[in-house]
């Protein structure tokens, strides 16, 4: 299908091995403002009252692609009515200055959310994503349910399932809280607002949101891409969803090494140490594929310093 607008939207049948094919060579943002207008869509509007929502409908796809040179706002609504109960939705945006809180007045008019700048602003993004489907979708007596989220080469690329009740709740939507003096996170509920500072220092916590809280990626679907990825001997696929699996399930958000050695004032640890020690310890943590240089942890900041300054003495 295509129609006017700044976006592609494209259908197909898709599996999980055909979702592999994105993981591997992920879209490419567009050279010139030229190039986006040889991409730019069709989209047909198939709204809640349209004969073409019907069940069985053939205008009603499995799988649509919205690949957008800047915001994919303009495009999430079409996007959801398009899409059948169980479709899968592929999303990707370039809009990263809006997303990661450099233009925190874009992020609102376009997504409904008020994204500041911080460390782990890449996963932010994703997670603004999501949310703003998620919401939109709400809104219409739908859910979506992430099947992956992916950062690469300043691109956001998110793939969801639509499901056919609301998902979205007060836990797994929310804001994201950074501690600008001590480098903490916090996730913060709405009915906390009012009650957003750092445990440390009591200061005021900068506030993201709202955004998705809940988990980036569809563990048991990533298994099976895995799997498919491994019988075709794609490698490095198999590293990137192996990474992907385990940091599923973590906060929404990393520490970078260079933030804990800035604000240790020792030198950066190295990962797979730190690691090692805060899992000794009873703490659980990761790599993301988001940050090479960056951890996913349920310990604080202050935890991770403390581990790092002992890994120094001892090594």
């Amino acid at each position: 299908m295509r129609s006017a607008g700044r976006g592609v939207l494209e259908t197909n049948e898709s599996t999980a091995s055909a979702e592999l094919k994105t993981i591997k060579n992920p879209p490419s943002t567009p050279a010139s403002a030229k190039d986006a207008r040889e991409r730019a869509p069709i989209c047909l509007f198939v709204g809640q009252n349209s004969p073409h929502r019907q069940v069985g409908s053939p205008l009603l796809t499995f799988k649509i692609d919205v690949d957008c040179f800047g915001k994919a706002a303009p495009y999430l609504s079409t996007m959801i009515w398009a899409t059948k109960i169980g479709g899968l939705m592929y999303l990707t945006c370039t809009d990263g200055r809006s997303l990661t809180g450099r233009l925190p007045e874009n992020s609102l008019k376009a997504y409904g959310s008020y994204a500041r700048s911080h460390p782990a602003i890449q996963e932010q993004a994703l997670r603004l994503l999501i949310g703003s489907v998620q919401q939109q979708a709400s809104s219409k007596g739908l859910g979506i349910e992430p099947i992956f989220s992916l950062w690469f080469n300043a691109t956001y690329r998110v793939m969801l399932r639509l499901v056919a009740s609301s998902q979205l709740t007060s836990q797994n939507y929310g804001f994201l809280g950074f501690c600008h003096r001590c480098g903490n996170y916090k996730t913060v509920s709405w009915r906390k607002l009012s009650q957003a500072v750092c445990e440390f220092d009591n200061q005021p916590l900068t506030l993201t949101g709202a955004m998705w809280l809940g988990q980036l990626h569809d563990v048991a679907y990533l298994h099976k891409m895995e799997q498919i990825a491994q019988q075709w001997q794609w490698d490095k696929v198999v590293g990137l969803l192996s990474v992907m699996i385990g940091e599923a399930d973590f906060p929404p958000y990393f520490y970078t090494l260079r933030e804990i050695g800035s604000r240790g004032k020792l030198p950066i640890p190295k990962r797979s140490h730190l690691i090692e020690a805060l899992q000794n310890a009873g703490y659980r943590a990761t790599i993301t594929h988001i940050n090479p240089e960056a951890i996913k942890t349920d310990a604080d900041i202050h935890t991770c310093i403390k581990f790092a300054k002992t890994l120094n003495i001892e090594h």
